[in-house]
């Protein structure tokens, strides 16, 4: 019997690449997962939770309800993220854009202060009142109350208080176009 040239492979490979099209082909559908929470009726849409967050390097504390009538973009990140640090610039931009009308809150849930602190002197994160840097190292707010486990994560919040949009990943251009669509309707 005459043999061929091609060796068969073996079920070590098979399974590790069955595994990694498997982790690619998720990677590539959560990726995109924003998620427009449908506009039907106001009332329709889910209220935001009632969170408290730790300001960064501060005593203060901040109640997501105390932003209620002002359009608040949630932002979730922590320092060690990459698309965290590419996205930054768009959020300062977009509360640069709308002082009156738009909160940026961006908790970061690194474990120390100093490392967020480190990231934003990094990126020149210029101070504004409208900007916002929240600490959540236990992770208790971003995980038991907006289910967030990827970086980053953002969350349009209506000046009702009600989750407009919640983008799990770098915001898009079009996530941005969305944002100032709204804000800029309401302002």
């Amino acid at each position: 019997m005459q043999q061929s040239g091609v060796t068969p492979m073996s079920p070590k490979s098979i399974i590790l690449i069955a595994l990694l099209a498997l982790c690619v082909g998720w990677y590539a559908l959560d990726a995109r997962l924003g998620v427009e929470i449908p506009e039907e009726r106001a009332s329709d849409r889910p209220l935001a939770p009632d969170a408290t967050f730790s300001v960064l390097n501060s005593s203060d504390t901040l109640q997501l309800k105390a932003l209620r009538g002002r359009w608040v973009l949630l932002n979730i990140w922590a320092s060690w993220c990459a698309p965290c640090k590419a996205e930054f610039p768009d959020l300062v931009a977009l509360a640069e854009t709308y002082p009156e009308a738009l909160t940026v809150l961006a908790v970061t849930t690194d474990r120390k202060a100093e490392d967020a602190q480190a990231f934003l002197q990094d990126l020149n994160i210029p101070e504004r009142a409208n900007f916002i840097i929240a600490h959540d190292p236990e992770r208790r707010v971003t995980e038991t109350q907006f289910f967030t486990y990827k970086y980053p994560e953002s969350i349009l919040i209506d000046p009702q208080g009600r989750m407009q949009l919640k983008v799990a990943g770098i915001l898009s251009e079009e996530d941005v176009r969305r944002i100032t669509a709204r804000v800029s309707a309401q302002e």
